[in-house]
């Protein structure tokens, strides 16, 4: 006979067995007669087993066959093996510890772009941190996350806590940063380049959130109080780096810059006659110049009419007598070029055209 160890003790005439044996007993007859009765007895033994099983404390219960488990501890259960007997299965359950995320912002001030930084409230030992700022950096600092943000715009930021057991916290504080854009300097010029002769024009300002603004036109002069100003440069050729400061009502602050030009426009003029007749007046054919132009080249010719030079001046001091080779020309129209350059610039001015000597 088998029998589970479970069942026993199993009586079996008189005897109450409860290991496996071989045994025999002698028995009478409806006749009186004996009878001799071997008896094979095997007894099979519970089966024990057992397994481990842990969760964090943030997690959901565990659920064994039914049952779900919150709690540090250790678990048997009897269940039915193949064999019809018992089987007890034994869970060896924990609990682990969860650790805590929670972080706050840290105080902050400043314009784009700005370092801010998050302070993590639970700092656990054996612990590891990620931090996520939201403007796709990341930091691994235990104690501090520190994120320097350059686009304005709201930012979600998350710390992601694993402790020692491996368990994991996370928190999440959507839009936690919200930055406004610095304010933008633009101008433009309405003329430019301007005219020797008042050189003047409207700087139009295109700025944007500009609560106070500063401008420095270059030429020694500024103006704090309009918008949009009117300037007149001074009558000198030159560039004039014209500047825009602006500022927000946050104190952030921008600049713009545009380079004025005030053309190089020599005043000259050349006659279109001239008598020498030796009487003292209007004797000599020449181009006049503002008392003030220096000039670092000049070039002045007459030609005939075939086109031949007969005067030529590297001097802006001497001009034509109306003479060629030391004799007396013909009354007539002749051609002249004229070259010459202004000291300090690197243009070179070019005029042609007629004149008349007359007697």
């Amino acid at each position: 006979l088998i029998y589970c160890e479970n069942d026993l003790p199993f009586l079996w005439y008189g005897q109450n067995l409860t290991a496996s044996t071989n045994t025999s007993t002698t028995l009478q007859d409806q006749f009186s007669c004996d009878s001799l009765v071997n008896f094979s007895f095997q007894v099979l033994p519970i089966q024990y087993s057992s397994f481990s099983a842990e969760i964090c404390a943030n997690e959901s219960d565990y659920l064994w066959e039914g049952i779900t488990y919150n709690q540090t501890g250790v678990y048997p259960r009897t269940f039915t093996a193949q064999n019809g007997c018992d089987s007890i299965v034994t869970l060896n359950f924990t609990v682990n510890p969860a650790p805590i995320a929670d972080f706050s912002l840290q105080p902050w001030s400043g314009c784009l772009p700005v370092e801010i930084g998050f302070t993590n409230n639970q700092v656990s030992p054996n612990s590891s941190v990620l931090w996520n700022f939201g403007n796709g950096k990341t930091s691994g600092n235990l104690n501090q996350g520190l994120s320097i943000y350059t686009s304005a715009g709201c930012y979600t930021v998350s710390l992601r806590v694993t402790n020692s057991f491996g368990c994991i916290a996370e928190q999440t504080q959507v839009d936690l940063v919200c930055l406004d854009s610095n304010p933008i300097a633009s101008f433009l010029p309405q003329n430019n380049p301007l005219p020797l002769i008042n050189p003047t024009t409207i700087l139009q300002n295109n700025s944007s959130d500009a609560f106070s603004w500063l401008w420095n036109f270059g030429d020694g002069n500024q103006d704090a109080s309009i918008y949009t100003p009117q300037h007149t440069f001074p009558e000198k050729a030159g560039n004039y780096l014209v500047s825009l400061w602006i500022e927000n009502e946050k104190g952030c602050r921008d600049s713009a810059f545009q380079t004025v030009i005030v053309e190089q426009n020599s005043l000259f003029f050349v006659p279109n006659a001239f008598t020498p007749d030796k009487n003292g007046f209007n004797e000599w054919f020449q181009p006049v110049f503002d008392e003030n132009l220096v000039l670092s080249q000049f070039d002045f010719k007459i030609y005939n009419r075939w086109g031949e030079i007969i005067f030529q001046s590297k001097d802006p001091k001497i001009g034509w007598d109306g003479t060629f080779g030391g004799r007396l020309m013909q009354d007539g129209v002749y051609a002249y070029s004229l070259e010459f350059r202004e000291s300090g610039f690197s243009k070179v001015f070019r005029s042609k055209g007629s004149l008349s000597l007359m007697r």
